[in-house]
């Protein structure tokens, strides 16, 4: 990563604490102190997830993360650490190129001006979950190309209708 490249991403890291700190303000001026409360523990949350994220020590995917959610129009990736053991040991680079075949694979059925919201969340045991809400042009299609990938352990759709995508990330 180049200069112009990092500066870039403090640009995008700034930007949103700036929004999130204009509505905590916003939210007290108009005397909505319980809404402000919320956004103030939305952004502790926000920060405990990141400093979890980085004691996984795996930059390169943390880096994929941050990138995807700011330069992705039409997806909203966000992500939750739900891990005990903070030893857990993830193969940084294998599990960068996982989640950018799968990412790749929900592109190629994305429909037009349809917005993606997605969750990832790190479980115990180096399972990956990763949820999307959306519609796609061929779900069937979709589910069966994800299923061919050896490292996914399983793809359904839940009852709420989301994609659902589940693999363990071992060390290499």
């Amino acid at each position: 990563m180049d200069e112009k490249e990092v500066i870039e991403l403090l640009r995008h890291y700034r930007h949103d604490h700036l929004n999130d700190l204009q509505l905590v303000m916003g939210y007290l001026q108009l005397g909505k102190q319980d809404k402000a409360e919320a956004k103030i523990n939305d952004i502790i949350e926000k920060a405990n997830n990141e400093r979890q994220l980085d004691r996984l020590q795996i930059p390169k995917t943390m880096l994929w993360i941050y990138t995807k959610n700011w330069f992705s129009e039409n997806m909203s990736l966000e992500y939750r650490m739900d891990i005990d053991d903070q030893s857990a040991m993830l193969s940084d680079e294998l599990l960068k190129q996982q989640l950018e075949r799968i990412f790749a694979e929900l592109s190629a059925y994305q429909k037009e001006f349809q917005h993606y919201q997605t969750m990832l969340v790190f479980h115990t045991d180096q399972q990956m979950e990763l949820t999307v809400e959306g519609e796609w042009t061929d779900l069937e299609a979709l589910i069966n190309q994800l299923k061919s990938h050896n490292f996914l352990d399983a793809v359904q759709v839940k009852e709420d209708k989301q994609l659902q995508i589940i693999w363990t990330e071992y060390m290499e």
